[in-house]
């Protein structure tokens, strides 16, 4: 599990910019529904599960304001809607989208971060993995993990400790 995460918000300025000690800004985002992408589009599951996860893990940082899954998942399928239309009803400075793909053996995810106030993507990664009925929920840790340490170096962010959380 990581040490340290997080995310600035974008009422300060792009993602190359840091935050100023005690200036005051929360740092938010709201983590939207992947899209199932699937050639059958029947892995929805997988997709949910994944933005569950990060959402999750980003949670857990201290100095990090999230929006609800419930509020987050509301704009599942709003392509009527840009991410800055979201992120002001959210309240919340950055919007992480992402689509998932899969096949029987192996899966891609693509993740992006918008900032807010540009309405344009900060970054966009793409991570594809083996996939198996055993590694599924490690392959969602995983990816979990390395979007939001992307997020941390992306943005120049030195937030406090991230949870340790337990795992089974």
């Amino acid at each position: 599990i990581i040490a340290a995460v997080g995310i600035w918000s974008a009422i300060v300025g792009l993602g190359s910019q840091t935050a100023e000690a005690g200036s005051g800004e929360v740092a938010s985002v709201a983590v939207l529904p992947f899209k199932d992408l699937s050639p059958t589009a029947d892995r929805g599951y997988f997709a949910d599960g994944l933005s569950e996860e990060i959402l999750d893990v980003l949670r857990g940082v201290d100095g990090l304001s999230t929006a609800s899954r419930t509020s987050s998942f509301a704009y599942r399928n709003r392509e009527d809607l840009t991410a800055r239309e979201i992120a002001q009803a959210l309240g919340v400075g950055h919007v992480l989208e992402g689509s998932v793909r899969m096949d029987d053996r192996r899966v891609r995810v693509r993740v992006s971060l918008i900032d807010a106030r540009s309405d344009r993507p900060t970054w966009s990664r793409d991570y594809e993995r083996e996939l198996s009925v055993e590694s599924v929920f490690r392959l969602e840790d995983e990816i979990a993990e390395r979007v939001v340490s992307e997020l941390r170096t992306s943005l120049g962010i030195k937030l406090g400790r991230h949870d340790a959380r337990e795992r089974d």
